[in-house]
């Protein structure tokens, strides 16, 4: 399964996600470790976004293609 990583997300979708996710998890891999990642799917993309629960502010996001 090959996964391309997008690099610009559309403001809408990096909103949609970080208010409505179908998921959340913590950021644990390489970064601060109050991090959380909320992510959501549409078809064959998953966006992710990285949330600082501290000031409640998105501080990366991204999409990546997946195959059902």
């Amino acid at each position: 399964m090959r996964r391309l990583r997008q690099r610009r997300v559309p403001i809408a979708v990096a909103l949609a996600t970080y208010h409505d996710p179908d998921g959340r998890r913590p950021a644990l891999e390489g970064g601060p470790m109050n991090r959380e990642i909320r992510w959501r799917r549409y078809d064959d993309q998953v966006v992710e976004v990285v949330v600082d629960p501290g000031d409640d502010t998105i501080v990366s996001a991204w999409i990546t293609r997946v195959h059902a």
